[in-house]
């Protein structure tokens, strides 16, 4: 082979090259301005809400992820809940907003947050730990208030990923002490009996519909001050 041939193929794998650097740059510096997802913007716009809000005491705070944002407490409970539940929430999430849930200086105040870090990957022991320091933290700085712990809600394995029944379960176990006497399990009123999330509360294995809402409400009554 001459070397006019050999010439014009280095050409074109330098051309070729040049062309492929191109085109991660441009989408990768698409990706880079592309804007945060609009329900992380949601999240945020949520709890800087709260922030606001804090001159207004409840006497029932409602906190933790989307299952508590759903709930429509105040007609569920039939009285003022102030409702502190954020999609997507971690327990370091809820450690991050806590001044201004401890500025509502409640009576009661019930806690539901974790299954987002099961998503994560965090095991169920690394879990509790955190949990566990988010409610003495709770009780320190709240010591008239009357801190629920509940616990982790059962899910349907086949319709949810990243999260399983026997991670929640062990969760649960590990949870339970660090609550005392103020752990509300809600897995035994919710789940069927295979220890699932019984079908008739769920739409999609992890939420609830407003059968499931109406079971929870009713587990809270005797906390209510």
């Amino acid at each position: 082979m001459g070397t006019r041939p050999l010439r014009w193929i280095a050409a074109l794998s330098v051309a070729l090259n040049l062309a492929v650097a191109a085109l991660v740059i441009v989408f990768g510096t698409r990706h880079l301005l592309r804007p945060a997802p609009a329900r992380a913007a949601d999240e945020r716009a949520r709890a800087a809400m709260f922030h606001g809000m804090t001159e207004a005491k409840r006497d029932v705070v409602m906190v933790g992820d989307s299952l508590t944002q759903r709930g429509e407490w105040w007609e569920l409970l039939g009285r003022p809940v102030a409702n502190r539940g954020i999609s997507s929430d971690t327990v370091a999430d809820v450690a991050a907003r806590l001044d201004d849930v401890v500025a509502l200086e409640p009576v009661v105040l019930f806690l539901l947050v974790g299954v987002n870090d099961l998503r994560l990957g965090v095991t169920p022991e690394a879990l509790a730990a955190r949990h566990g320091a988010l409610v003495a933290e709770l009780r320190r700085r709240l010591p008239r208030t009357r801190v629920v712990v509940e616990s982790l809600l059962p899910i349907r394995d086949e319709l949810v990923e990243g999260r399983t029944t026997a991670a929640i379960r062990r969760t649960n176990e590990l949870l339970r002490p660090a609550a005392g006497g103020d752990w509300l399990d809600l897995g035994t009123k919710l789940a069927d009996a295979s220890g699932e999330l019984d079908a008739r509360y769920s739409f999609d294995g992890i939420h609830l519909t407003a059968a499931g809402y109406r079971v929870w409400a009713e587990a809270l009554r005797p906390y209510l001050p």
